[in-house]
């Protein structure tokens, strides 16, 4: 999820999500298939995903860098052979690496000037004929300077767990090589980041719902279209989601993909939040480990945005069916 890098909000992307995943979801078992198939009755996927992720801030609002972390989790089972179960989680880290500044200031003692009159015990300090021997003068009070210091850190990064989505798929069509299929995501907030443009911990409950499409072409070549809307609670904007996805085999066991996201809010939501949009775009090469599993090494780039971070992640996964 990208974001907005707002002074009065924060981050970000909440992973690729279930969306992404479920746009490759079939494609270690399947010739080609993608977000628009449904796993077989008993059948499931697990993935582990690793990721790091640059995040340049958007023109007007604050310009503080940030650096992200990611380790998430996504599952798929086949509760029937028209409905698939599915559901993500992660655990991120946010990290502001531009430098900030702030000035301390303080006081220190500084010791009085000489006195000769005070200092010299035969000296009459109080004129009234006695020494200062026998009628010592009180003690100086202590003179105190103002200073200030200037000190360069970086902020302790946040932590906690975000991106909370669970739903269903449902296969409303399928005829030969072309599939239909609804999906209905429920998005729960967690204490970490959870929608576009909000900082860690705040969010309310989403409603993601989409409309897929999927078509294969020969023995492992593929491409699929989800599209639909993210209703979010309160008074955040709704948005509008396209994610397109390409994939097909470089060799016998090598598959390689391409995908796009793209998000539009629509509306200002309650608060007058400006409206905002964003277009990211994927590579990623997949390759057997063993019979159950496979690994994938991706790069993500943003390659048109309003109002949304300039997003580069470089992220590493592992595939296991069950």
């Amino acid at each position: 999820m990208a974001w907005a890098c707002r002074k009065s909000t924060a981050p970000f992307w909440g992973g690729l999500g279930a969306v992404t995943a479920a746009a490759l979801a079939s494609a270690l078992t399947a010739p080609a298939s993608a977000g628009a198939w449904t796993r077989e009755k008993g059948d499931g996927l697990a993935i582990f995903a690793m990721s790091i992720h640059q995040l340049l801030p958007a023109e007007g609002y604050d310009a503080f860098d940030r650096l992200k972390g990611e380790l998430s989790a996504y599952g798929e089972y086949g509760w029937n052979d028209r409905l698939t179960l599915v559901g993500r989680a992660a655990w991120q880290s946010m990290q502001i690496t531009t430098p900030q500044t702030e000035t301390i200031r303080f006081s220190i003692p500084v010791k009085p000037a000489p006195d000769p009159g005070r200092d010299d015990p035969d000296a009459d300090y109080y004129g009234d004929g006695v020494s200062n021997r026998d009628n010592p003068p009180p003690e100086p009070r202590l003179v105190f300077e103002r200073r200030s210091k200037t000190r360069t850190f970086l902020p302790p990064p946040e932590t906690g767990v975000g991106g909370l989505e669970a739903g269903v798929r449902y296969r409303l069509l399928q005829r030969e090589r072309a599939v239909v299929s609804a999906q209905a995501m429920i998005g729960l907030p967690g204490n970490g980041e959870n929608w576009n443009n909000l900082r860690f911990g705040e969010g309310d409950v989403s409603a993601d719902l989409r409309l897929q499409a999927g078509r294969s072409f020969g023995r492992s070549t593929f491409i699929n279209a989800s599209a639909g809307m993210r209703l979010v609670a309160g008074s955040r904007p709704d948005e509008m989601r396209l994610d397109l996805t390409a994939g097909t085999h470089v060799t016998r066991d090598v598959r390689d993909m391409a995908q796009t996201y793209s998000v539009w809010s629509v509306g200002d939501g309650v608060s007058g939040l400006d409206g905002y949009s964003g277009h990211r775009a994927q590579v990623s090469v997949l390759w057997p480990i063993d019979t159950d599993r496979r690994a994938q090494i991706s790069a993500l780039a943003t390659f048109s945005r309003a109002n949304m971070s300039q997003e580069t992640a470089l992220i590493a996964s592992v595939w296991r069916t069950f």
